[in-house]
């Protein structure tokens, strides 16, 4: 039986996060253009505009705009989400953070660096939440597996990247716990 691992790779999950809409400040004019997945612009100079991802990095690649860094992308909310991050007990739930928040991360902190006010420490943050929160998952994961009925767990506000990467290991505990599950029951 084939696992989902087969069919969706790191990569497929950066296509999926360049569909989230950004906000840019084009330096051109144009008239609104249609794709497939719905009409952009019009495009007016220095007018904010919302796009997807990857039409925002094409653009700013171009030099044909500056990107508005997501207020969750900032210092101030990146310093909260972290102080709360790193003061909770492994069991508590998660901060809930943007889905795609690393791979957004990654292509604006990659590609329009400089529309960042202050962007060492932003990307010093986006690692500090990232080792908090899957130091935090590896423990939860532990303490469950670990635990005298460890039927089932609660990982809650998981962002992708994050899932895709406990999948492999999640996939395969799940498997075993099946398979000794039935060890279980045929000898009893």
């Amino acid at each position: 039986m084939q696992s989902i691992q087969d069919f969706i790779h790191p990569s497929d999950v950066d296509f999926f996060a360049e569909d989230e809409k950004i906000t840019i400040e084009p330096n051109f004019n144009m008239e609104a253009v249609t794709f497939i997945s719905g009409t952009l612009g019009p495009f007016k100079t220095l007018q904010k505009t919302e796009v997807p991802l990857w039409l925002a990095v094409e653009l700013k690649q171009k030099r044909k705009c500056n990107i508005v860094i997501p207020s969750w992308l900032t210092v101030n909310q990146l310093e909260e989400k972290y102080e709360r991050e790193s003061a909770k007990n492994t069991n508590e739930p998660f901060e809930v953070m943007n889905y795609y928040y690393m791979e957004i991360a990654a292509q604006l902190l990659e590609y329009a660096a400089d529309d960042f006010e202050n962007v060492g420490k932003v990307r010093r943050l986006i690692e500090d939440i990232w080792t908090s929160r899957t130091t935090r998952i590896r423990k939860q994961m532990e303490e469950n597996i670990n635990a005298e009925d460890s039927s089932s767990f609660r990982l809650g506000n998981l962002a992708s990247m994050e899932l895709k990467t406990i999948s492999p290991i999640l996939t395969q505990t799940i498997s075993q716990f099946r398979a000794l599950s039935d060890h279980m029951t045929r000898n009893s």
